[in-house]
């Protein structure tokens, strides 16, 4: 699971979540767009798609039987602004919600 966080914050938003999840059985990444927290460079929204590839890109040389992108606010519109913009982007195999405002427990409660 790609955990991207949202606008004025940073990946420590998703810390508590990724536990949980890691300990259902899931492994999560977070991670800092560029130019926020301890990453470097300039963050500029109209390029944040190009962190949430480097991210799945990251996951997928781990070989993952899938990928989940999770954001939120602009964490969440990240990943429309990557290659694909569909449910399934061939390009990178990531599954994306569409437009979901809340986080439901994958059948357990987590």
């Amino acid at each position: 699971v790609v955990l991207s966080h949202m606008f004025g914050t940073d990946q420590a938003i998703w810390f508590d979540l990724a536990r949980k999840l890691s300990a259902a059985g899931y492994a999560a990444l977070t991670y800092d767009f560029r130019g926020v927290g301890r990453s470097g460079g300039r963050l500029v929204i109209a390029h944040v798609g190009r962190d949430v590839v480097a991210a799945v890109t990251f996951v997928r040389k781990r070989n993952p039987r899938r990928i989940f992108l999770v954001g939120a606010s602009m964490g969440g519109r990240a990943d429309r602004r990557s290659p694909g913009r569909r449910n399934r982007d061939p390009a990178n195999g990531a599954r994306r919600s569409r437009g979901h405002r809340r986080i439901y427990p994958l059948r357990r409660e987590l």
